[in-house]
């Protein structure tokens, strides 16, 4: 998807995006620069994006593949279950 805005201010709507949707944990946002640069959240001088399991950055724990993918799968359809939950009317 290509957005007629600074790359920089998407950037920064969707690590806000991430943060503030119930969602956004399972979300991993790439914005790119004209030039092909991935903005990171480094940029922003921002902490890296916690693992959904324990308090490691979630490079760290996909990397050294840490947790069980059974694991992850759980806990990501229990964020599903949750926000669904709160969406019955």
């Amino acid at each position: 998807m290509s957005i007629a805005a600074p790359a920089r201010d998407l950037k920064l709507a969707t690590i806000e995006l991430e943060h503030s949707h119930p969602l956004g944990r399972l979300w991993d946002i790439d914005v790119l620069t004209p030039e092909g640069e991935i903005l990171s959240r480094r940029d922003y001088s921002l902490p890296p994006r916690r693992c959904l399991l324990c308090e490691q950055s979630a490079a760290v724990c996909a990397r050294g593949k840490t947790h069980q993918l059974t694991d992850l799968l759980n806990r990501m359809e229990a964020l599903l279950n949750d926000v669904d939950a709160c969406n019955v009317n």
